[in-house]
């Protein structure tokens, strides 16, 4: 275990900067901060799965593949944001219409969560998608009503005492 964590600091002192710099050559230096969170993204990744299934023949070769699968992966997300998403985004728009201001009242939040609820429910995402994406997004739901419940009580006071009482917060 000791040696498997000197060998990917090793790993990490040698290849990080050679990656990084592969991958802002290829995308332009525009993007150097997000190859450097793909590079560490794939260190991450390399320490949880090496972990578990062992060092692989080619570790270097490995790293690499990684980050190249990573940063396609990133950028084709990207191009479809861009190409699908931010013109869609554009058309709903009207141009007369003043600039998209957040509505955080409590009937457009709860409108929201529902529509987020009939989002993750939508067949076109894979039932593994649907389970994680459910189970993230209700349990965010309760703690929430629990913070709600735990900031609801009584707090309290400086001096130690809930309420009025003789000789509160004197010592004797």
């Amino acid at each position: 275990m000791q040696n498997e964590q000197l060998f990917l600091k090793y790993l990490f002192q040698q290849e990080f900067a050679k990656m990084v710099a592969v991958i802002s050559k290829l995308f332009g230096l525009q993007h150097i901060e997000l190859a450097e969170d793909l590079v560490s993204e794939t260190f991450l990744q390399a320490t949880e799965t090496w972990a578990i299934k062992g060092v692989p023949e080619n570790p270097t070769a490995w790293l690499y593949a990684v980050a190249k699968q990573k940063t396609l992966y990133h950028f084709r997300r990207h191009n479809i944001f861009e190409k699908k998403v931010v013109p869609e985004i554009i058309a709903r728009q009207d141009k007369n219409q003043q600039p998209v201001t957040l509505d955080f009242s409590q009937e457009n939040i709860r409108d929201s969560q529902l529509q987020m609820i009939f989002a993750i429910c939508n067949p076109v995402i894979a039932s593994e998608a649907q389970i994680g994406l459910a189970f993230v997004y209700f349990a965010v739901l309760v703690l929430m009503k629990l913070l709600k419940r735990f900031y609801r009580t009584k707090k309290p006071s400086i001096n130690g005492c809930s309420g009025p009482k003789k000789n509160c917060g004197q010592r004797k």
